[in-house]
């Protein structure tokens, strides 16, 4: 049978455009993994439908391959799938196959995936190829359903979440998960980038600056000629966080006027500075807080913020001009230190040091303490 190396090399050599690679085969099984970009995500920051399906089909094709041999006429004689859960906006999907027989009676056999709370998707499809019988005979006195063709059973899993060319948008400040932050567009660099975004309903990231400034500036004659292409030196952060356009207005031309939500961290691999300025990169997930249950001694800090949310409330305040977005989770820490970092006067560098704290709890308790510092009532 055909080693990995070997249906990779088919793979690459027949079939150039697929993004799928082959992380395992054999045993009537494969792993695949497909690396999300931002052009297959659809409107609301998912990964779209066809592409799981494609992963669907390529992880039944490399698995044939893998019991009968590279034969490259093996097709997919049908598919269904059905979508268990939404994607997580940025990743890298694998399926993990198992080839099964299928008889007339008896109900199926074989080996079958367990659930996993991973699992984003459950497909079900049907290789025809020639040679199948020969690679999976039937059971004695049995006969294979629908002509002898083996079925295949799948779930397509989030694995390491990844986003190849994430657009990035440097600035002065620091976006948390579920926060907000509005912005106004007016450099060439970023005009076409936010109007691609709003259009598809792909995010893009936020990350804080520690060199330059939000808006371009010509390099400064002190400044080695000929090394950042005429404009000053940016640098940012390596974790920032993925931003959704939730309002979008243009009052003229050449400005755009958006309002941003914040999704989940991200920390780059990559990075890559475009010819016109706008940089992209290649990004994996940092993991979502946890749901922690705020301790009596930091409840001060949960109770200070509800009376500010019912004081506006009490003026009236029009939920859009909310500091804050709905709804009001007052009993995790996470989300309230968020909160309290997004209405504290702190220098940035210290914005960016707790957004990237990992542990909500430790996050909140240093909230906890530069509210005392600085004299706030809670």
């Amino acid at each position: 049978m055909p080693t990995h190396a070997e249906i990779a090399q088919f793979l690459a050599a027949e079939f150039p455009q697929t993004k799928c690679t082959i992380q395992a085969v054999g045993g009537k099984a494969a792993t695949i993994r497909h690396e999300i970009g931002i052009e297959e995500l659809r409107p609301g920051g998912t990964v779209a439908g066809p592409v799981l399906m494609t992963v669907a089909d390529v992880a039944l094709y490399v698995a044939l391959l893998g019991e009968i041999g590279i034969v490259p006429l093996a097709v997919t004689s049908s598919l269904t799938i059905n979508f268990l859960r939404k994607p997580p906006v940025a990743g890298g999907w694998g399926s993990e196959p198992v080839l099964r027989r299928q008889r007339r009676a008896g109900g199926p056999c074989g080996r079958h995936l367990r659930h996993s709370p991973l699992n984003v998707a459950r497909a079900a499809a049907m290789g025809n190829m020639p040679g199948y019988r020969a690679a999976f005979p039937a059971p004695q006195n049995r006969s294979w359903d629908d002509g002898g063709r083996p079925h295949l059973n799948l779930f397509i899993m989030s694995d390491i979440l990844t986003l190849n060319s994430l657009p990035l948008f440097p600035l002065g400040t620091v976006l948390y998960p579920d926060g907000l932050l509005p912005l106004q567009i007016f450099e060439v660099r970023y005009l076409d980038m936010i109007g691609k975004c709003h259009k598809t309903g792909a995010p893009f990231g936020i990350v804080s600056l520690t060199e330059g400034s939000e808006v371009r500036k010509p390099e400064s004659p002190a400044s080695s000629a000929g090394q950042t292409g005429g404009f000053a030196q940016e640098a940012f952060h390596e974790i920032g966080t993925l931003a959704s356009i939730i309002e979008f207005s243009v009052p003229q031309a050449g400005l755009m006027v958006i309002q941003c939500r914040g999704l989940q961290r991200f920390r780059i691999t990559r990075r890559e500075k475009l010819r016109h300025g706008l940089w992209i990169a290649d990004v994996i997930e940092q993991g979502q807080d946890l749901h922690v249950a705020i301790p009596p001694d930091l409840q001060k800090t949960a109770q200070a913020l509800g009376k500010l949310i019912a004081r506006l409330r009490q003026d009236s305040t029009p939920p859009e001009k909310m500091p804050m977005l709905a709804p009001y989770r007052l009993d995790d820490c996470g989300w309230v230190a968020n909160r309290w970092c997004e209405l504290l006067p702190m220098p940035v560098a210290l914005k960016q040091q707790l957004m990237a704290l990992d542990n909500p709890l430790l996050r909140l308790e240093l909230v906890c303490d530069i509210l005392e510092r600085t004299g706030i009532s809670i």
